[in-house]
């Protein structure tokens, strides 16, 4: 079971930053995926889908797919500030976000247009009959959940010979962030004091998601288990996030609390000793313009019922 006070916390921590400084990050990962899915999603409703991960028709704009998906409404679960249900809007009739953190849909609900619809829900227990939804997706809103039963609550929401669910996940961790979490070990202070019980107890807490789903095989594996027809998962660097400087690599993974609060943690010599450091680390991985090409490792899935 996911801890919802510790994800409240955590968000609530970060909700102020997502938008300035994640959405840089996110935000192009969160659009190619919604271009991926829409193109899956019509084309599974044309019956031509034979692989997602095979050529789909790119020469279509995504709001030109409205005439075949403008009836659909997608549940986007996880949704944050709504990157992904924002990306998706234009094609689809209406999107759902779904979060545990009224936080993140405060700020999410400043950007949503019409058709976009906000609701506070535990992805474990969907508020909704079964068989109500046809497609339902996520943008790494699904890694704090306890996969089985996240899954099992997916399965009985989507409608049976139509359900679609298309996600993404992060996979193995990449250079570029381990060289800042590395680096900014070596200059931690024994005690953080930014970080409160509830924070502390949810990044203490073992991850079920990242023990249980370690490889596409293991997607395959559960998805198929809880009730899904065909299934098909794949770890690669799907997108290339251009960021225009190392420093706006540095805002983001420091939007994230714990590695705020022990950068705010450390003295004043020691905070101005490390960020020289690790933007030197990061150097080695930024273009001649300073600019920094990030391709992350991400697990993509679509499965249908």
């Amino acid at each position: 079971m996911s801890d919802l006070i510790g994800l409240r916390a955590l968000y609530a921590q970060t909700a102020h930053l997502y938008e300035q400084a994640v959405v840089p990050a996110f935000g192009p990962l969160a659009n190619d995926l919604a271009r991926w899915v829409l193109r899956c999603a019509a084309a599974h409703r044309r019956a031509t889908l034979h692989d997602p991960f095979d050529a789909l028709d790119e020469a279509l704009p995504v709001n030109e797919l409205h005439t075949e998906l403008g009836t659909l409404t997608a549940l986007d679960l996880g949704t944050g500030t709504g990157l992904l249900a924002r990306a998706l809007s234009p094609a689809l009739g209406r999107v759902i976000g779904l979060d545990v953190s009224p936080d993140m849909l405060r700020v999410a609900q400043r950007a949503a247009p019409g058709n976009v619809r906000l609701l506070a829900a535990d992805l474990h227990h969907l508020p909704f009959r079964r068989g109500a939804a046809q497609l339902i997706v996520s943008s790494f809103g699904l890694n704090a959940s306890t996969p089985k039963k996240a899954f099992r609550a997916i399965a009985r929401v989507l409608r049976p010979g139509q359900g679609v669910l298309a996600f993404q996940e992060w996979a193995a961790e990449d250079d570029v962030r381990a060289t800042i979490d590395r680096t900014l070990q070596a200059y931690a202070p024994p005690d953080i004091p930014g970080l409160d019980e509830a924070l502390r107890n949810f990044l203490d807490a073992p991850s079920p998601w990242n023990e249980q789903l370690q490889f596409s095989e293991d997607f395959y594996q559960m998805l198929k288990e809880t009730g899904f027809d065909l299934v098909w998962a794949r770890e690669a660097h799907f997108v290339t996030v251009h960021l225009p400087s190392i420093d706006a690599l540095l805002n983001y993974r420091f939007a994230w609390p714990m590695r705020r609060f022990t950068l705010e943690a450390m003295a004043p010599q020691a905070r101005a000793a490390f960020l020289s450091d690790v933007r030197a680390r990061l150097a080695a991985f930024a273009n001649a313009d300073g600019s920094v090409d990030w391709a992350p490792s991400l697990f993509r899935v679509f499965a249908t019922m």
